[in-house]
């Protein structure tokens, strides 16, 4: 697991330093229509909210607290993949190394007793 904390570090920290750089020295009206006026532009903002919502879906299912839910599906739309990178950092400590408890959040127990019913 420290590898893949590592790779979620580093995810996070780019995410921070592009953000930060985005929001200091960007011009979203300038530089916005120049995106939308590009195929590959728009093609990044399909591929973009497409992730956040993929990506979304698994929180959902994950977790059971729905305004826990709801701020991170707004933080999602709001900050991308740095909520998804931090989201996933902090649910890898919460885990402990247990990848079910990773995955499946709160509901590892009901998944992991519905999967050994299954098996017997």
């Amino acid at each position: 697991m420290k590898k893949i904390n590592f790779i979620y570090y580093l995810c996070a920290i780019a995410m921070v330093i592009s953000l930060g750089n985005v929001f200091i020295n960007g011009d979203f009206s300038v530089e916005g229509s120049a995106l939308l006026n590009n195929n590959w532009g728009v093609m990044s903002l399909v591929d973009l909210f497409a992730g956040i919502i993929i990506f979304s879906t698994w929180i959902v299912f994950r977790e059971k607290n729905k305004l826990l839910i709801g701020v991170l599906l707004v933080l999602m739309v709001l900050f991308g993949f740095l909520t998804a990178s931090l989201y996933i950092l902090v649910n890898l400590y919460k885990s402990k190394g247990d990848w079910t408890e990773f995955f499946f959040g709160s509901r590892r127990k009901e998944i992991v007793e519905k999967l050994n019913t299954t098996r017997k």
